[in-house]
């Protein structure tokens, strides 16, 4: 398997200052940066966003 190629990107978000210690401690725990465990859940909510639809679809056919 060919090594993946990582590239760095910026995100920027308002969040107070309980939201941001919550976020590094979430990430600590997960041995991740602040970073990584943005990115991580990133990917997370856009794969459930496709498992929402093609869950949907499925009912669909169902009923």
């Amino acid at each position: 398997m060919e090594k993946e190629q990582f590239r760095n990107y910026n995100v920027c978000a308002k969040v107070t200052a309980n939201q941001k210690k919550l976020y590094t401690e979430l990430a600590t725990k997960s041995g991740l940066s602040l970073s990584e465990w943005l990115g991580s859940r990133i990917d997370m909510s856009i794969e459930n966003e496709y498992l929402n639809k093609a869950k949907d679809q499925i009912e669909e056919l169902i009923d």
